[in-house]
């Protein structure tokens, strides 16, 4: 099948996509919906302070499991 390759096996996802994390502009409940579709979920740190990007982990944690993609530049 296409959607199976070297990445989804290691990082046992169902689909070959990984979210851009961009910022504010990408949620908690957005990454959230990626991961729990079989992506890799993407949440952009720029501009957050050490507490709101825990916060924001904290978010993806409790709407999913899956796999997430943290970008602090």
């Amino acid at each position: 099948m296409w959607s199976k390759n070297a990445l989804t096996e290691r990082l046992n996802l169902d689909w070959p996509i990984l979210q851009a994390p961009m910022g504010e502009l990408t949620t908690p409940a957005l990454a959230a919906a990626v991961a729990n579709a079989g992506g890799v979920g993407g949440l952009g740190m720029w501009g957050f302070s050490g507490e709101e990007a825990e916060r924001r982990v904290a978010g993806f944690r409790q709407q999913s499991g899956g796999c997430l993609n943290v970008n602090a530049e």
